[in-house]
């Protein structure tokens, strides 16, 4: 993992949030289950659904693409 980033919320330190790369998750997926991570890299594509919105990103450290789920708020 490159580096943590500290996210503060109202002048209060929140959780830390682990940056890593599309390659990372891609090769040690498992590591990750039910933490928050943060991936920066470009939007390829979006699929808007009812419930949620699909995501895929690609950082250019691999050639495939990472798929986040998230809320349709």
């Amino acid at each position: 993992m490159n580096y943590t980033e500290t996210i503060f919320s109202n002048r209060k330190k929140a959780k830390r949030m682990v940056h890593v790369t599309v390659k990372e998750l891609t090769l040690n997926g498992s590591e990750f289950i039910g933490k928050e991570v943060l991936i920066k890299g470009w939007v390829r594509t979006t699929r808007d659904v009812k419930a949620c919105v699909f995501v895929e990103v690609n950082d250019g450290s691999i050639i495939k693409n990472v798929q986040v789920v998230a809320n349709n708020d």
